[in-house]
């Protein structure tokens, strides 16, 4: 066994090293397929995301109060078409759930640029996830940090997955993951948090519209002290937030160390990214100062962060906490 898979922190492989199962991953082929769906694309469709990654275009239709009402009636429909749906029905027996409320269905619309089919499909996706992490208070209004535990708390101010307190040159929210990127939690424990984030994040009209920028960069000693690949356990709680959680991420910038462990984590990302995520992703791959020059082209401010060296300047914990309130 590799040595980066005796390390595991999550609770769901309490039963030991030898029981995590980690995906066979093909980085060269994970290159081959990204290059081959951006070609599967219409030129019209591969030069809108393009141009929407760079933040020059924002590819959300342009909304009216009627085409606005017309939407969420077809979203109605769509979620009674649905059969099985066990927490979005749970919350309509309930006394009380923000789950009707017009401006909760909006956020999942403009996540999928008002396709109502998809949007339902996401609700209820959604509903399962919180009601499964968060109980059924969840069902009855937005989750909030005192829904978090110590623990949590802990995951939270570390800093390591956060919120920046400034949008980039387009407007839009940028998640980082940074340092370790939360691979040193557990990773119920972790993605609890990054759904509290992420929900955060959409909370205002502007982040539904334009999208966020997600970041992935370790830094410091990541390059030497990351000694686990994420498994599969964390793929499928990956793939299972995309498509639940309502956001739309337009643009994704992996930032590793040219290292082989962080190859397979980018092909490992990658892969469960799925073909929409996956053209909106940009990889770079060396020293901390080549890719700061080419990931600026897309995030202006990103250099006022991080200091000009091979280390973090981590932004203070408790700007997450107060942009997450």
């Amino acid at each position: 066994m590799a040595p980066w898979q005796n390390k595991h922190p999550s609770k769901k492989a309490a039963l030991g090293a030898a029981d995590v199962k980690y995906p066979e991953v093909d980085p060269a082929a994970i290159e081959k397929l990204l290059s081959r769906e951006l070609q599967q694309l219409s030129f019209h469709d591969r030069n809108a995301i393009h141009e929407e990654i760079h933040g020059v275009r924002n590819n959300a239709p342009e909304e009216t109060p009627g085409m606005v009402e017309g939407m969420l009636w077809q979203l109605g429909v769509e979620l009674q078409q649905i059969r099985s749906k066990p927490a979005f029905d749970r919350a309509q027996a309930l006394p009380r759930t923000y789950v009707n409320d017009p401006d909760f269905r909006v956020r999942f619309l403009r996540a999928d640029l008002w396709n109502p089919q998809k949007a339902a499909q996401r609700i209820v996706s959604f509903l399962d996830l919180v009601l499964e992490y968060y109980g059924v208070e969840a069902l009855e209004r937005p989750i909030r940090l005192s829904d978090l535990n110590e623990n949590e708390i802990k995951i939270l101010k570390s800093g390591q997955i956060q919120l920046l307190p400034f949008r980039d040159r387009s407007g839009r929210r940028v998640l980082a993951m940074v340092s370790d990127m939360g691979f040193n939690f557990a990773t119920d424990e972790k993605f609890k948090v990054m759904i509290y984030i992420m929900w955060v994040a959409t909370s205002d009209e502007e982040t539904q519209i334009k999208g966020m920028v997600v970041l992935m960069w370790p830094g410091g000693n990541a390059a030497k002290t990351f000694l686990r690949l994420p498994d599969q356990i964390e793929g499928r709680m990956f793939k299972r937030m995309l498509i639940s959680i309502p956001s739309r991420p337009v643009a994704a910038h992996l930032c590793f160390p040219d290292t082989p462990i962080f190859q397979m984590v980018k092909a490992l990302t990658m892969h469960w990214a799925g073909t929409a995520n996956r053209t909106r992703t940009r990889c770079y791959s060396g020293m901390f100062r080549w890719s700061a020059f080419r990931v600026v082209t897309f995030i202006a401010t990103i250099l006022s962060v991080f200091s000009s060296t091979s280390k973090w300047s981590l932004l203070p914990p408790v700007w997450t906490v107060r942009n997450t309130r």
